[in-house]
């Protein structure tokens, strides 16, 4: 059931998209994808090495937090009902569900990297 929930919920989210708003936003979504993971970088490593953890961790951290939920496609379809956002609704909802989905093709590709290299994958079989 839960598969079910989520095939509705990203057809439901890609009805609403603009894809003339997505198709002149395309730089945006890039910028997006890469601040956001430049700061989840930044500030997995900062946070690491101040608590004093180990390297590996302080490596491979940020790769596991990439991935971007639906809970931001929710969030960002809330704002075209508010009059305020009229004018950008549609390029903003473009933008972040472009970049969810970048974000939900690498994320997971990029947490088992990080996984495999700080030994966490198939620490068992080597003991």
């Amino acid at each position: 059931t839960e598969e079910l929930i989520f095939v509705l919920f990203f057809t439901i989210s890609a009805m609403h998209l603009n894809f003339a708003a997505l198709s002149g936003g395309l730089g945006f979504v890039a910028l997006f994808v890469l601040f956001r993971a430049a700061g989840k970088f930044a500030g997995t490593f900062l946070g690491a090495a101040l608590s004093g953890a180990p390297r590996k961790v302080r490596r491979y951290t940020a790769f596991g937090l990439l991935p971007q939920g639906g809970i931001v496609i929710g969030l960002a379809l809330m704002i075209r009902g508010n009059p305020e956002f009229a004018p950008i609704a549609d390029t903003f909802i473009g933008i972040v569900i472009g970049a969810t989905v970048i974000h939900e093709l690498i994320g997971p590709v990029m947490a088992k990297l990080a996984l495999n290299r700080s030994g966490e994958i198939g620490v068992e079989k080597r003991k």
